[in-house]
C-alpha cells in the first residue's frame, strides 16, 4: 500500500517570465516519504521525451524562514509524457514548518561528448506550496506524558509535576502504577528509578496537608515493595542459573581430572590413536621403519625402507612421513626428503604387493654444458657452436644426454677423440660426423664412455680439416 500524496504541476519550457505559480498544495511537517511533487515538462509541441540517459532533472527548494534544500535529483517516472517527480525529505519539511516554500526545476541535457558547445540547461519557472504543522504537535505536554512509559522521560516529568501532586493525590497513585509498569517491562535501571521516585515523593510529603503526607508515605512503601519483590525474583532466577552453570562446570572439571571428559558409554566409538604429539607437531622417531610404523605423522632420520637418493643409496637426512592404513590393511606412505624438497609415495596392498616409491615432485636437474678433454692430439675446431662438451638433463623419470664436438688436426683410421662418464653411455651409440668438403663423413662410435672417430683411410687430412658431431639419447 502506498500513501504518497502526489501534487502535479505542468512546467513549460518557454522564454517568457511568468508569475510565481501557487500550486495550492500543502504538506505537513510529519509527512515522511509521502510528500511528492510531480512535474510534466512540455513545450509548444507537447510533452518532452525525457529519460535518465538523455537529461538530468534537478530541483531546489527554499522556505520563507530561510531553510533550504540541497540540489535534489528528480526521478523520471514516465519519459514518453515528460513526467519526473521527487519526494521531499522529512527534515526539510520539519525545518520549513508553518512557512511558504518556493521551488524551481532545472533540466540539463547529458553532454556525452563533453563538448562545451553542446551544453544545454533550462530553468522552468518558480512555484509555491505550503508546509503546515501537524495537529498532533499541538497536543499539550501533560496529555502526551500519559502515554510515555520510558523511565528517563518519566523521571523528568515527575520533577515538573511535583507541585501539582501536592494538590492531586490521584497523581501519586499514577506514579506508583507507572513504576509497576516499568519494573514489569524491565525498561530501566530499577534501583535508580526507585531512588529518584522515592526522593520526589519525600519532597511531596514535606507538606502540611495530612492527607498528602499519608498518600505519599503509602506510595513510598508501595514502590519499595514492588522493587523488592522484583529484585528478589530476579536474584532467585539468577542464582538458579548460576547454580546450574556451576554444577555443569564441576562435572566437566571432575571428568577432566579423571581423564574421562565424557562418560565411558559415549567414548566407545571414539578414535583412540594419536596421529601427532599433544601440541599437534609430528612425532620424531630416528631410524623409523616406514613399512611397519603405525599410522601417524612422523619426522625421522636414517629412515628404514624410505625413498632412495639418485645414487640408489638410503637418505640419512630428515624425512617427513605421513602413514595411513585402511580398514582392510592397505598402507599408503607419503615421504618428503626435506633437504631436497622432493616428495614420494608408495602403497602396500593387502596381498603384499609393493608399488615402489614414485616421485610426485617434478624435479629437473640440468648439468649444463660440461667441457670435454680432447685426446690423441686432436684440437678444438674454430667452428662455432661445437665446443667439445656434454650435458645431462634429469627430469626424474629418465635422463637425456647431449654431446657436441668440433675438432681439427685429424688423422686416418680409428682414434679415441674424448670420453664421457661411462654411466651415461651404458650401451654403444652409433652415429656419423660431418667432415670438411670433399671428405667422406667419418663414423662415430661411443662405447664404454669413449668417443671414437673412424675416418676414411682413403682421405688425407690437413691440419685445418675438421669433423663436427652432435647427438643425444635417453637412458
Amino acid at each position: 500500500m502506498e500513501l504518497n500524496k502526489i501534487a502535479k504541476y505542468q512546467a513549460k519550457n518557454e522564454p517568457y517570465l511568468q508569475p510565481i505559480s501557487d500550486l495550492g498544495v500543502g504538506f505537513y511537517n510529519l509527512d515522511e516519504n509521502t510528500a511528492t511533487l510531480q512535474f510534466q515538462i512540455y513545450n509548444d509541441n507537447g510533452p518532452l521525451l525525457i529519460s535518465d540517459e538523455n537529461v538530468d532533472v534537478h530541483g531546489y527548494f527554499e522556505s520563507s524562514n530561510g531553510s533550504v534544500s540541497t540540489v535534489l535529483k528528480l526521478n523520471v517516472v514516465d519519459g514518453m509524457n515528460g513526467i519526473a517527480q521527487i519526494t521531499l525529505d522529512k527534515d526539510f519539511l520539519q525545518a520549513s514548518t508553518s512557512t511558504q516554500v518556493t521551488g524551481q526545476i532545472y533540466v540539463a541535457v547529458n553532454n556525452v561528448t563533453d563538448n562545451p558547445n553542446n551544453n544545454q540547461t533550462a530553468v522552468l519557472g518558480e512555484f509555491n506550496f505550503q508546509v503546515a504543522d501537524a495537529l498532533i504537535n499541538k497536543v499539550s505536554s501533560f496529555t502526551k506524558v500519559e502515554y510515555i512509559r520510558m523511565f528517563d522521560q518519566l523521571r523528568e516529568e515527575i520533577k515538573q509535576r511535583t507541585k501539582e501532586m501536592e494538590d492531586d493525590i490521584g497523581n501519586i497513585k499514577t506514579l506508583v502504577n507507572e513504576v509497576k509498569d516499568a519494573v514489569a517491562d524491565g525498561k530501566a535501571d530499577i534501583t535508580k528509578v526507585k531512588n529518584d521516585s522515592i526522593s520526589e515523593l519525600e519532597d511531596i510529603a514535606n507538606t502540611t496537608n495530612t492527607s498528602v503526607q499519608q498518600q505519599a508515605s503509602q506510595a513510598i512503601s508501595d514502590i519499595q515493595s514492588i522493587v523488592d519483590e522484583y529484585t528478589t525474583k530476579l536474584n532467585d532466577e539468577t542464582n538458579d542459573k548460576i547454580n546450574q552453570v556451576n554444577e555443569a562446570s564441576d562435572k566437566v572439571l571432575a571428568s577432566i581430572k579423571q581423564n574421562d571428559v565424557v562418560t565411558t558409554g559415549q567414548t566407545e566409538n571414539w578414535q583412540k590413536h594419536k596421529f601427532t604429539n599433544d601440541d599437534g607437531s609430528r612425532k620424531y622417531i630416528p631410524g623409523l621403519d616406514l613399512l611397519t610404523a603405525p599410522p601417524g605423522l612422523y619426522e625421522t632420520t636414517n629412515a628404514i625402507n624410505g625413498p632412495l637418493r639418485d645414487d640408489k643409496t638410503p637418505d640419512p637426512g630428515f624425512i617427513e612421513a605421513d602413514i595411513t592404513v585402511s580398514s582392510s590393511g592397505r598402507r599408503l606412505i607419503t615421504a618428503t626428503r626435506n633437504s631436497f624438497n622432493r616428495t614420494y609415495v608408495k602403497a602396500i596392498h593387502t596381498n603384499g604387493y609393493d608399488t615402489g616409491w614414485k616421485e610426485l615432485t617434478n624435479v629437473q636437474l640440468d648439468t649444463g654444458w660440461v667441457p670435454l678433454t680432447l685426446k690423441n692430439n686432436y684440437k678444438k675446431s674454430s667452428t662455432p657452436d661445437f665446443e667439445p662438451s656434454y650435458r645431462v638433463v634429469d627430469n626424474g623419470n629418465n635422463k637425456r644426454i647431449y654431446i657436441r664436438l668440433g675438432v681439427e688436426n685429424l688423422t686416418n683410421g680409428k682414434n679415441v677423440v674424448s670420453s664421457i662418464p661411462p654411466e651415461f653411455a651404458p650401451n654403444k651409440i652409433y652415429g656419423s660426423g660431418v667432415s670438411t668438403n670433399s671428405k667422406i663423413p667419418p663414423k662415430v662410435i661411443i662405447s664404454g664412455g669413449d668417443i671414437e672417430f673412424h675416418t676414411n683411410e682413403a682421405d688425407s687430412y690437413s691440419s685445418t680439416d675438421y669433423i663436427i658431431y652432435q647427438d643425444n639419447w635417453i637412458m
